[in-house]
Parts: structure tokens; sequence; C-alpha cells
């Protein structure tokens, strides 16, 4: 025989979701270092995004034409489209709370990867001063790596 619910067990039941409440991280409740990593990383990703919107879309005169060729630009536009979804998810773990070193690990794999994979496929047939554009994008990105190994080591888990 089943045994229905009474109204206390129906309040009690209920009262089990109503506590949760979601609270947002604060950037100042960390350190400063980890601030200054953070919205570094932020503002790299958001303005390295911007220069290769900018020059593919309106600087393709002045890029070397056997680049365009080579179709690099095509696999650097995928690349800063997976770049976004990182630092999205990489600001949604922070603010949220939930798995921010496990993101922030993937974004540095993932630098790292691009990086080297940068270096060998496209600077191994291109010098560095016949595409400046990107490869300041190229050299400037270990300045993000320790940005974002800032972040991984200053972070404090509340």
């Amino acid at each position: 025989m089943k045994r229905k619910l009474d109204d206390e067990e129906y309040q009690a039941l209920l009262n089990v979701f109503d506590g949760q409440k979601v609270s947002f991280r604060k950037t100042s409740s960390q350190s400063m270092p980890f601030r200054v990593s953070f919205y570094f990383m932020n503002i790299y990703a958001i303005s390295m995004m911007l220069v290769f919107y900018f020059v593919s879309n309106y600087l393709l005169e002045y890029i070397n034409p056997q680049f365009l060729d080579h179709h690099y630009l095509d696999l650097l536009e995928k690349r800063a489209f997976i770049f976004i979804w990182l630092l999205g998810a990489f600001n949604m773990a922070f603010y949220f709370g939930v798995g921010f070193r496990l993101v922030v690990g993937v974004i540095l794999l993932y630098s790292i990867n691009a990086t080297f994979s940068q270096i060998i496929v496209i600077h191994s047939n291109f010098g560095f001063a016949e595409t400046p554009i990107f490869s300041a994008y190229a050299l400037s990105r270990p300045l993000f790596m320790l940005a974002t190994l800032g972040t991984l080591i200053f972070y404090k888990d509340n």
C-alpha cells in the first residue's frame, strides 16, 4: 500500500529547494596578483580578437598573398572562435565558482598548443617579418600564458 505525503512533508520537500541561493564571486575577494592577471587575461583576449577581426576584414591588402593562399587566416579565425568560447567559460567558471582551475588549465594547455603549432606551421613557411601582425600575436602570447599561470597559482577558493 502506498503512503501519501502529508502537508508537513510536502512543505519540507518544497523548502529543500528554497534555501539555495546563487552568489556570484567577486574579484575583490581575491589577491592583487590574481586580479591583475585575471583582468590582463580578459583584456588581452578581447583586444587580440578585435585586432584579428580588424586585420582580417579591413587590412587584407597588407597581408602577404601567400599567407592567404595557404588558408592560414582561416586557421587563425577558427582559433579565435574557440578562444572566445574559452574566455566565456573562464569568466563563467570564476563568477559561478565551478571548475575554475579546470578551465584555466584547459586555456593554458590550449594556448601552449596553439603557440607552438602556429610557430611550427605558419612561421616555418613565413618569417616573423613577413607576417608582422600575426607575429605580434604569437610573440605576445607568452605574456598571456604567464597571466594564465598567475590566475591558476593565485586563485583562492573561498
